[in-house]
């Protein structure tokens, strides 16, 4: 009998989409013109680790889990601070309308995005995934004073089409 063997496949890209040419997966070393990768899952069933990392960008880490040994395709993330109590998009259009009301991005670094100057108030975080297929939304409050540091596990739900 012949069985299929999980396998996680994506793109790497900077956050304006142009595709990384060279990058790793998990420790292995990838060069492709369009980004893209494809990679066995191996071990037990259940979640797995999947670690993507390219010199100058922030550090993906990821648990994948394959549904009936199908495949997992990440897509890529992309985070956005908006103020008050937004209500999650309900399509495309009003995700990209969210794009230009966020708060400035300062900073990409190894596993972490980081905003600078946020006035102290209550946000809504939102993620995507590049494709805008599903989005992740949750609320934070940040503080008067210091500095607020903040783990996001994405719960994805899909985006109405």
């Amino acid at each position: 009998m012949l069985r299929r063997t999980p396998h996680v496949r994506g793109r790497v890209v900077a956050e304006d989409g142009a595709a990384l040419e060279f990058f790793e997966v998990n420790g292995q070393r990838y060069t492709t013109p369009d980004g893209s990768f494809d990679r066995r899952l191996f071990g037990a069933q259940g979640p797995q680790r999947l670690v993507v990392r390219a010199r100058g960008y922030a550090t993906v880490d990821r648990s994948v889990t394959p549904d009936g040994g199908g495949d997992v395709d990440l897509g890529t993330v992309t985070p956005l601070l908006l103020p008050g109590q937004t209500p999650a998009p309900d399509s495309p259009g009003a995700l990209e309308h969210l794009r230009l009301q966020q708060h400035p991005v300062e900073e990409w670094t190894r596993a972490s995005v980081t905003f600078r100057r946020v006035p102290a108030g209550h946000y809504t975080v939102i993620a995507s995934t590049r494709d805008q297929d599903r989005i992740h939304r949750e609320e934070l409050d940040v503080p008067e004073e210091g500095a607020l540091s903040r783990d996001v596990k994405p719960v994805w739900r899909p985006l109405a089409r």
